[in-house]
């Protein structure tokens, strides 16, 4: 099911992809700037400027969705393109999460089991691949689903306190239970 409306999403970032690759985008630079408005977002998690972190956790999934995107309609899909932006995607995780943390918007138990399970899902991922498994997306909490519920926690935050809490919880319990889908799968690709 994710999968169909991921597809129907990408379908959507097509116009726009087509535009920024006209306009001389380079996919790198998306993926900078996504990077940026993560560790900008960061700060505003920090100092508790919730709706401005919000807003710009939004923007930074637009940039890092439209990047990749950018990249297949200029023919600029590069090898260190996909290497540049799975080290922002870290980075920009690891960089929220620990805002989260730090500002008390979470207990520090569930942050570091949350900033684990993200990492361990890309790493299932990077691993999968390189002993030969394609279509490595599988799994309930990508990246896309992980900053659309941190969105919308943060979102809710402003009207209910422990709504990012609660978000973070979730998370743990997506991103493990999506490495687990993603070793279980790689077994069965391997026996």
């Amino acid at each position: 099911m994710l999968n169909k409306i991921k597809n129907k999403v990408g379908k959507l970032f097509s116009l726009p992809a087509k535009l920024l690759a006209v306009m001389g985008f380079a996919p790198n630079l998306l993926t900078f700037l996504g990077l940026l408005f993560s560790i900008i977002s960061g700060f505003f998690y920090y100092f508790k400027y919730i709706f401005y972190a919000g807003i710009l956790i939004l923007i930074s999934g637009l940039l890092d969705a439209l990047d990749g995107a950018v990249a297949r309609e200029s023919g600029k899909v590069t090898v260190f393109g996909g290497f540049f932006d799975s080290v922002a995607d870290r980075y920009s995780d690891a960089i929220i999460l620990t805002s989260i943390i730090l500002s008390g918007l979470c207990d520090i138990f569930w942050g570091i089991l949350a900033i684990i399970g993200c990492f361990l899902v890309s790493y299932c991922r990077a691993r999968g691949e390189a002993v030969g498994i394609k279509k490595m997306t599988v799994g309930i909490a990508e990246r896309p689903e992980r900053l659309i519920l941190l969105a919308f926690a943060t979102f809710l935050e402003m009207f209910f306190n422990g709504a990012i809490h609660y978000a973070i919880i979730i998370l743990v319990v997506l991103s493990h239970l999506t490495v687990g889908q993603r070793i279980y799968y790689v077994w069965k690709r391997l026996k």
